[in-house]
Order: structure tokens, then sequence, then C-alpha cells
């Protein structure tokens, strides 16, 4: 479960960032990889965890060059804000600092074919018609519809 307004008592285990990279009215989903352990198969935005001493921020831009080959600068991020997980079940917590990059060709993209098997341009209501990871269509919703 995720909501965008941090919860009281919010202790979360660990952070992660992901980015909206949009072009002409689409966003980029990544397909993950069939042997992934978590969501295999399954669409999100790029992103990732943010490593010790590094800003949600520079946790961006390391994934999106990772997992796309893309290389952009902090001032190229949008800041959309956070959302504040909960994993049912476990009861375990993390926030998700969301961001959107603006580009105005269709960048050519090298996937880590490790990590994903797949690309697509979609629109929002597209990306609520996939099977995306946990959580992302209200992230979908949060950022394209409210």
């Amino acid at each position: 479960m995720v909501v965008f307004t941090r919860p009281e008592g919010f202790d979360p285990a660990f952070r992660v960032a992901g980015c909206f990279l949009a072009f002409e009215g689409r966003f980029l989903l990544l397909q993950r990889a069939e042997h992934d352990k978590s969501f295999a198969s399954h669409w999100g935005a790029p992103g990732g965890g943010i490593d010790a001493g590094e800003s949600p921020a520079e946790a961006m831009l390391r994934e999106i060059r990772e997992e796309t080959g893309l290389v952009f600068e902090v001032a190229d991020l949008e800041e959309l804000g956070a959302g504040y997980v909960t994993i049912d079940g476990a009861g375990k917590q993390f926030e998700y600092h969301m961001y959107r990059i603006r580009v105005d060709a269709e960048p050519e993209l090298v996937l880590d074919q490790n990590e994903h098997q797949n690309h697509v341009w979609v629109t929002a209501e597209e990306a609520l018609e996939l099977p995306l990871v946990a959580d992302m269509d209200e992230c979908v919703r949060e950022v394209w519809f409210r």
C-alpha cells in the first residue's frame, strides 16, 4: 500500500527513487527480467535503491544511467514528491521518491539485459493495463491524474 502523505511513525527500512521519463505525452516503462526475484516480467519506471550517502536525485541519475544508458543532470529532474509504502503482510516500509524528466526526442536506450528485457513508451491509461510492479499503478495515478 502506498500513500502520499508521510504517516505518523513511518519508519522506512530503505529508500528508493523512480523516474517517469516523459516524451510526447508518453512515459517509459521497463519490463523486469524473467529471472527477477521480485515481480519478474512486470513493468515499472526506471529506478532503484538509494545507496548510503547518496541523495534521492543522485540515486535517480545513477539508476537511469545503469538501466537505460541515458545520462542526465540534476537540473533535468522534476521532483514529484514521495510515496510512503508499506508492504502488505510484511509490515516493511520504504520511501519512494518520484521524479520526471521531459525529453524532446525519443532517446536510444541501452537496456541492462540482466535487469530488464524490454521497454515501452505508454500513456498513463495504457500503463494501467499492464502488469505493473507493486503500487506502480497508484504512483501513475498520483503523477498523471491528480
